[in-house]
């Protein structure tokens, strides 16, 4: 059944009532307790508590819960107010609280959602998979491109210095001595250098290829008469700036070892490995034809004691003409001049050629 709502009178009547029985209670609290005023009002149910809450009862108010004489209930103009004291249960007896659910309970799913959860996840990690797949494909793609375009590029410019090799090698008959030395000098060097590494095979048999050409082509000049334009270069009186004597700096031969490209000393532009390629070249080649037939008769044949002889006398002459001279310091080209000599001695003399072997 519904309650009927109050009128404002009504309300304004009850309230009235309550205040009246309100200060009638408290005053028959002061009239027990004579001390009351002085002290602080407590929170807690108390003598004087009960004979107004009592009072309340009995004047219709307010009503009594069985069981629970420290909560009493007001009714005002806006509904029932509920005031509870916070004081705690007594006799060992602790308040009921409600305890949260345990962890293992509050997380527990079902098979389904389980499932659902799996499925998930193995997605998750199939379009990481995919994205990955795909970062790895792409970078596979621009090594290919990468080294397509390498390759490429290798094979260009070897197509370009194959063409231009074998002109030189066309036009070889035809080339000054200048000429002709200046690319055996180079090839020799390159030469030497890929036959002692072992890189790039193809590469030495084309630079053999033009140095042996070159060779030939000194052999075959070398058989025309002397008096024949094509035998030697005409020779220049121009000199070239200096002081007027040998330097120290840059010790040449001006025979055939000069000729050909080998020197000493603090300002040559020679390794020790290349020096030795040109000396190597020099004992197995045939030689050009830089001077008259009776000269180059002293050189002997390729390959020969004669030549070997010739080599060696020509180092050894510079290394004791080189120690003679006091005003100038030539240890370092005597120091090549000996190590090049003991290069000669231990790869042609030794076990091969009985001749003397000249003193330095």
């Amino acid at each position: 059944m519904r309650r009927r709502k109050r009128t404002p009178a009504e309300k304004a009547e009850r309230e009235r009532r309550i205040q009246a029985t309100l200060r009638k209670a408290m005053k028959e609290a002061r009239s027990d307790s004579p001390k009351a005023g002085k002290q602080k009002t407590s929170r807690k149910a108390s003598p004087s508590g009960s004979a107004m809450a009592q009072a309340l009862v009995s004047a219709g108010l307010i009503k009594a819960k069985s069981g629970e004489s420290s909560k009493i209930d007001v009714r005002d103009g806006k509904g029932l107010a509920t005031k509870s004291s916070k004081k705690p249960a007594q006799n060992g007896q602790s308040s009921k609280q409600k305890r949260p659910r345990s962890r293992a309970l509050r997380k527990t799913k079902s098979p389904e959602q389980r499932a659902q959860e799996a499925k998930a996840r193995e997605k998750l990690e199939r379009k990481k998979r995919e994205r990955l797949a795909r970062k790895l494909a792409a970078i596979e793609r621009a090594r290919r491109r990468e080294e397509e375009g390498r390759k490429a590029d290798l094979a260009r410019r070897k197509a370009e210095r194959e063409k231009a090799l074998q002109g030189y090698l066309r036009q070889a008959s035809s080339l000054s001595f200048t000429m002709l030395l200046s690319g055996w000098k180079k090839y020799v060097g390159l030469l030497d250098y890929y036959q002692r590494t072992g890189k790039n095979p193809q590469r030495a048999e084309l630079y053999a290829e033009v140095v042996a050409a070159v060779e030939r082509e000194w052999q075959r000049r070398a058989k025309l008469p002397h008096t024949s334009d094509e035998y030697f270069d005409w020779p220049s009186t121009k000199a070239g700036k200096g002081k007027g004597g040998l330097s120290s700096d840059h010790w040449v031969d001006q025979g055939v070892l000069g000729y050909l490209g080998y020197s000493v000393g603090e300002k040559s532009d020679l390794t020790q490995s290349e020096r030795h390629a040109i000396l190597r070249r020099v004992f197995e080649m045939h030689l050009p034809p830089i001077e008259s037939p009776t000269y180059m008769k002293q050189w002997g044949r390729p390959a020969s004691a004669s030549r070997l002889r010739k080599m060696a006398n020509s180092l050894a002459s510079f290394a004791r003409q080189a120690k003679r001279r006091r005003s100038t310091n030539m240890q370092e080209a005597i120091n090549s001049w000996e190590h090049d000599l003991d290069m000669l001695y231990r790869e042609y003399y030794q076990a091969k050629f009985g001749f003397g072997w000249p003193p330095v």
